[in-house]
């Protein structure tokens, strides 16, 4: 069984002969060369990574972020601290002046052509990817109503948010008009050119301590939202895997309403239930699909090699036995050292299941 069989068989719930594993975001060029043995390798960095990726017997890319010496610490920040504070006023009527745009979007939206894009992206994934891995496309593979702490900043927007909530839920509507279309037009490239169904949704809306908004104020006017977006999918039969960042005990359910029937990270540092995400249905009453869960922030930093392989094989025990991806809970960060990454990938081929 190749790589690219295995995973294809694990994101349909079929047995596999051990778990897959996806591809992690490995922030470290120096773990890149040492897990290759050489040096000489940054005149094409997606080679480099690639090479890697294919050294580590992982088995299915999604998200392919390769560095050069250097880039990692340009991109570490979420939201640009250099952004001036804005009064909520001023952000309400920021956000005003999107509606015509987001209209306009969401009516000249075509969808043929939208999906035609999304599926050549993913031919050329899948092409540089070559037959062993299996490639799912995370760029342009989505659509939803976003949180704008990043255009604003963290203070500013969520002022706002407290002051104007209808303000923001207008806006949400109309991002929902636009995903929705915007969605079937990707869940019909999926069906017409034979493209693995699976999305993995990324926004981040969760610390850890849990929620950054109030979960009730969601409830009313972000909800709703995100799962008439997600409806495209969910009637296509496209399974949906959730990034979950921090505590997100209390969006699961929520989650699962909407239509989503996987999790992905989920780090148990914050307060999350690996046992109890693994005995999750979702909204048919099905088990849900697990990818993780090995942790960035403790096992991999600060454990032994040892310590990953047990981690692994604790994370295999827990899930079920159909749909599970081993993967790390985030990027893999710089302090990791090289031999636990190695640890890691080389443990999930040992993990049989029979």
């Amino acid at each position: 069984m190749t790589g690219r069989e295995r995973a294809l068989r694990a994101l349909r719930m079929q047995a596999v002969d051990y778990p897959p594993a996806w591809a992690p975001i490995i922030c470290s060029t120096r773990s890149i060369e040492e897990i290759l043995g050489r040096a000489d390798i940054w005149a094409d960095p997606a080679q480099a990574y690639l090479a890697a990726y294919q050294a580590l017997e992982v088995d299915m890319i999604n998200q392919f972020l390769p560095y050069r010496p250097g880039d990692f610490s340009a991109r570490t920040a979420v939201v640009d601290q250099r952004l001036p504070p804005m009064e909520p006023e001023e952000v309400a009527d920021r956000m005003r002046e999107k509606r015509s745009d987001l209209r306009r979007s969401a009516a000249d939206l075509d969808e043929t052509r939208v999906g035609d894009a999304f599926a050549q992206q993913a031919a050329a994934g899948q092409a540089f990817a070559s037959e062993d891995l299996l490639w799912v496309q995370y760029d342009g593979a989505f659509s939803l109503p976003v949180m704008r702490y990043a255009e604003f900043g963290y203070e500013s927007y969520f002022a706002f948010l407290a002051t104007y909530p209808e303000v923001q839920e207008e806006i949400w509507a109309l991002e929902g008009d636009l995903a929705l279309r915007y969605n079937r037009a990707i869940a019909a490239a999926m069906d017409r050119h034979r493209l693995p169904r699976v999305v993995r949704l990324d926004h981040d809306m969760t610390d850890s301590r849990g929620s950054i908004v109030r979960p009730d104020l969601l409830d009313r006017i972000y909800f709703p939202h995100l799962k008439r977006s997600l409806a495209p999918f969910v009637e296509a039969g496209v399974r949906l895997v959730w990034h979950c960042d921090g505590n997100v005990n209390d969006f699961v359910p929520r989650l699962l309403d909407a239509g989503v029937n996987g999790f992905q990270g989920f780090p148990e540092e914050c307060g999350v239930d690996l046992d109890a995400m693994c005995r999750l249905r979702d909204h048919n009453g099905d088990p849900v699909m697990i990818w993780g869960s090995v942790s960035v922030t403790r096992v991999l930093p600060f454990g032994t090699p040892d310590d990953v392989r047990a981690d692994v094989r604790r994370c295999w025990r827990a899930a079920p036995d159909r749909g599970f991806v081993l993967g790390a809970t985030s990027s893999i960060c710089p302090e990791v050292p090289t031999a636990n990454i190695i640890a890691m990938f080389d443990e999930h081929t040992t993990c049989r299941y029979r």
